[in-house]
């Protein structure tokens, strides 16, 4: 065995470069929830002012977005309280009418936990690129 020194090139001790990389991947997710968020808003708005046979495809076109959403409440849920809760976020985000309240509910969370940790948050959520 030899004795030779282990460097460390982060600017944060271990364990607070380790918290950084959690709140880095927090921020990043918000950020997705946030444009879900927006998406199905537009499209609640969409469906008023297109024509009627029309609405399905916005339907179609919405799948992405609820899905995306779906893995990113997931993964958020998982990170920030475990897995069982993150399944069941996950699942109750694909449900039709109550889809939206887990994106809610996990972006009012994720904002709360980076205010806590002195971070930025703006419109879109924090940047993650100066976490």
């Amino acid at each position: 065995m030899s004795n030779l020194p282990t460097f460390n090139y982060s600017p944060y001790p271990p364990q607070q470069a380790a918290d950084r990389v959690q709140l880095r991947a927090i921020a990043s997710r918000q950020r997705i929830l946030c444009l879900c968020i927006l998406a199905y808003l537009v499209a609640v708005a969409a469906q008023f002012y297109i024509r009627k046979d029309l609405v399905p495809f916005l339907g179609l076109a919405m799948i992405p977005v609820v899905l995306t959403g779906a893995v990113c409440v997931f993964l958020m849920a998982v990170r920030m309280y475990g897995v069982a809760l993150g399944i069941l976020m996950g699942v109750c985000t694909l449900v039709p009418l109550l889809g939206i309240a887990p994106l809610y509910v996990m972006n009012s969370r994720a904002t709360q936990r980076l205010k806590a940790n002195g971070i930025r948050v703006g419109l879109l959520g924090a940047d993650p690129a100066t976490i």
